[in-house]
């Protein structure tokens, strides 16, 4: 049976296993004799046992003024490789960390019409039968600029099939619109100080209402996670909310001229 690929596989270079392997048949021996058995250079020999040396593999002691080298036994190959698996489970966490950290981006939008890009981005993130967090963006506000209807009534046709669904903390002054895939919440006044975000797939996505509207698209999954925490620990202290007709503030004019 042929060693050293199998030898590869756990991590040796081949060089190194062939090293190990003929060390193993000899008991021990000096860089020169390995180089002669093996067709290296007395230089590289040695080099590659001063390697594989560090790595625990080989032990060396000093004869006749001469560096012996041994093979750990083989069986200690497998304790040596149990303990690199519970160092790697250890670094696990802190690796997970950099590379979720490290895939973060961030888009910024500014306009009239930065709501309609978040819509069209939810509809384009998102999977069927995901969900949307929902905190401090208000649906009845919205509808005070016309256009807003229109765009969110088709949103929420295409999301309603998709079987996307909606869970939304609004103000508890606030009435909110009647949703099919939306369930409502409140809390008082004072939780929201202009903050408002929602949260869907690997997004964060933060509506800053002024002169122009701003919308920040941050793209990272731990960013993204962090806010459902919050916003599930939110949830938990909300309140159910009176809902009221999907209206917009022409609706609200010509109902009043009645």
């Amino acid at each position: 049976m042929d060693i050293l690929p199998q030898l590869q596989e756990l991590g040796f270079r081949r060089n190194d296993a062939a090293i190990y392997v003929d060390l193993l048949k000899h008991g021990s021996a000096t860089p020169t004799v390995i180089a002669q058995h093996l067709g290296f250079s007395r230089s590289y020999a040695y080099d590659t046992l001063s390697r594989l040396e560090k790595q625990g593999v080989v032990t060396v002691s000093d004869t006749n003024g001469q560096r012996v080298y041994a093979p750990v036994p083989a069986a200690a190959l497998a304790e040596l490789a149990a303990q690199r698996a519970e160092a790697f489970a250890r670094l696990l966490p802190a690796l997970t960390v950099l590379t979720t950290t490290s895939k973060l981006s961030v888009e910024v939008y500014k306009g009239t019409f930065v709501y309609r890009t978040l819509l069209l981005d939810i509809l384009g993130k998102l999977h069927k039968k995901q969900e949307v967090l929902i905190f401090g963006i208000n649906d009845a506000q919205l509808l005070e600029d016309d256009w807003v209807q229109t765009r969110l009534r088709m949103y929420f046709e295409k999301a309603k099939r998709l079987g996307i669904q909606e869970r939304a903390i609004v103000s508890a002054d606030n009435v909110a619109p009647p949703g099919a895939i939306t369930q409502y919440r409140s809390l008082p006044f004072g939780f929201f100080e202009g903050t408002a975000f929602e949260v869907y797939g690997d997004t964060l996505a933060l509506f800053l209402k002024g002169e122009p509207d701003h919308l920040l698209l941050v793209r990272s999954t731990q960013v993204a996670n962090s806010y459902r925490q919050q916003f599930e620990l939110l949830w938990s202290q909300a309140r159910s909310i009176q809902t009221g007709p999907l209206t917009s503030k022409k609706d609200k004019k010509q109902d009043s001229k009645k």
